[in-house]
């Protein structure tokens, strides 16, 4: 709750500003905090929008002739007085722009009244991403001369995802102020007899109803106004360019700006003797492209992006080779190929990684082998190899005197023990870790194995099983009667 402050020679009065900042995301939001007075030192940021909030009480007519900042000129958001010619409650909210703000020469508001009223309050925060060519959208007020309606509300505001709605309202005498329908509190202005309040609420695209409560002894008349701030909208640069050979006929060569989720058709056009071969770019890195190999194909705008056109000499075609991790293949990249001849790929592998599939235009043709060859190439094509790991066996044979061990657990190769107490399990080129049988009243011998930087199989490891030392005298000394026969 700000407190009220006395106005020497013409009532009390408290103040407070909103200034709003675009920094191209989805959803209007509160900068720094709400501020009293009629001075706010401009926050940091482009693209900003300012608002100023004005309630007041007075035995007259009330209104505003204009409010500036730093010198600057604010525009009439919306305004509500109501009450009779003798007494009035009044709420208005005044806005500036990006660009009034940069050109303020200070960060004082100066109203001034057609008759300055006896109660008057001021009122102002900080929002970011506003819409500066349209900043404030839907608009409505109401006032009562008398005690009801309480609540207060205006008509339902239409809104956007990512606007914020607020809500101001002034009363006519002391008491608090409850904001409805979710909106949060931005401050509550406490004045000699009246009492101001704005709340806000940020929209998801269904419409919003400024509404308020006003809790007291007393209610002689109250006014609302509620407005939408509207968030900027998402825009994204896709920067065009092309290879020798042809241009980029659609949308063009150079910087276009288009809205978030904008689909944009991509056109390339070879000159004589090149033909297209793939679009490139960041927009292709990021799979945003709907089909890079067509010359005529669309762009999804969800960010900035780059878009290439590449082409190339008639007679000619490219081949594309990458490799996966843990491996290379030579050659890579774009390799310009002459009509119909042939073109071998080979494939290193890293210590410990083998070759495993090889992809021809996202196609497997080919499982294993260090080389692969495009034969007679009559097109452009993508050839791509995958790498494996090199896998290992760990295996071996638990028993108990003569009997095989079942269902021993061995922790650490998540396998069990089959009936004739075998395990085996395979590893990956390099493992380490250790392995440790497990199974209810046996201990083992030994009781785990270590295995570090495995590069080879293991066989044999074998684990003796012991009844463990919790058996009973009968169970003990039968089972040592099978281990002895």
């Amino acid at each position: 709750m700000l407190s009220a402050a006395a106005n020497a020679g013409v009532g009390s009065f408290v103040g407070s500003a909103v200034i709003f900042s675009q920094s191209w995301v989805t959803q209007v939001e509160i900068v720094g905090s709400w501020t009293s007075g009629l001075t706010h030192a401009e926050e940091a940021g482009s693209n900003r929008a300012l608002i100023f909030f004005i309630h007041a009480e007075h035995n007259a007519v009330i209104d505003i002739n204009s409010v500036t900042y730093g010198g600057q000129p604010m525009t009439l958001a919306v305004k509500h007085n109501a009450g009779t010619s003798s007494a009035q409650a009044y709420v208005a909210a005044y806005i500036l722009d990006e660009s009034g703000i940069a050109a303020a020469t200070g960060d004082t508001f100066v109203p001034v009244w057609t008759t300055t009223p006896l109660e008057y309050s001021y009122a102002s925060v900080f929002l970011s991403n506003v819409n500066q060519a349209a900043p404030v959208g839907v608009t409505d007020s109401n006032g009562t001369a008398s005690a009801t309606p309480n609540p207060i509300a205006t008509n339902p505001l239409s809104t956007n995802f990512g606007d914020m709605v607020i809500a101001v309202a002034t009363a006519g005498f002391s008491g608090d102020y409850t904001l409805n329908n979710g909106f949060s509190e931005g401050y509550e202005n406490d004045m000699a007899t009246s009492v101001g309040a704005a709340g806000y609420k940020s929209a998801t695209g269904a419409d919003e109803t400024p509404s308020v409560t006003h809790t007291g002894d007393y209610l002689n008349r109250q006014v609302i106004i509620g407005f939408v701030v509207q968030v900027a909208e998402l825009t994204h640069t896709l920067t065009t360019s092309s290879t020798a050979g042809g241009s980029v006929d659609t949308p063009g060569e150079g910087d276009f700006d288009y809205d978030h989720g904008t689909e944009v058709n991509l056109v390339a056009l070879p000159d004589a003797n090149y033909h297209f071969f793939r679009w490139t770019g960041t927009a292709a890195d990021a799979g945003k492209i709907t089909d890079i190999y067509s010359q005529g194909s669309s762009v999804l705008m969800d960010a900035d992006y780059t878009a290439i056109a590449n082409f190339a000499v008639d007679g000619t075609w490219n081949v594309i080779a990458t490799a996966g991790a843990n491996g290379s293949v030579d050659p890579n990249g774009v390799i310009t190929v002459a009509e119909g001849n042939d073109l071998m790929f080979d494939a290193e592998p890293n210590v410990g990684y083998v070759v495993d599939t090889w992809y021809l235009d996202g196609n497997s043709v080919q499982t294993g082998g260090d080389t692969y060859t495009l034969y007679s190439i009559a097109a452009n094509h993508t050839v791509h190899v995958t790498f494996e790991s090199l896998q290992f066996t760990i295996s071996g044979t638990i028993t108990c005197g003569s009997l095989d061990m079942n269902d021993v657990n061995m922790v650490g190769l998540g396998v069990l023990t089959d009936a004739n107490g075998f395990y085996t399990a395979t590893v990956g080129y390099g493992w380490t870790g250790v392995v440790t049988p497990v199974k209810y009243s046996y201990t083992f011998d030994p009781s785990s194995i270590s295995y570090s930087n495995v590069t080879a199989d293991h066989t044999n490891q074998d684990y003796d099983a012991l009844p463990a030392d919790d058996f009973n005298d009968n169970r003990r000394s039968a089972m040592w009667r099978l281990i002895i026969d």
